[in-house]
């Protein structure tokens, strides 16, 4: 087996949304969830030149803060995993 590969993701700004706990934040957005928008660092604003409304862009996230140590499925009130 090989070794395995580290990457590095280095933030180029932040999700920001109405929600402000945990506890308001539906499991999956078709169960209400309220718009959120990307805020960019300053310095990654010019990387958007070209993009239109309409296109689609691959934003990877990372959600904070996590213990690390439960990973698991849970079916939501429509039965879907989630």
């Amino acid at each position: 087996m090989s070794e395995p590969v580290n990457y590095q993701l280095d933030p180029i700004g932040v999700i920001q949304s109405s929600l402000r706990t945990r506890e308001d934040a539906p499991r999956q957005g078709f169960e209400g969830a309220p718009d959120a928008w990307l805020e960019l660092k300053e310095g990654f604003v010019p990387a958007l030149r070209g993009v239109r409304v309409g296109d689609e862009l691959i934003v990877i996230t990372w959600f904070h803060p996590r213990s690390g140590t439960c990973w698991k499925c849970i079916r939501g009130a429509t039965g879907a995993i989630r």
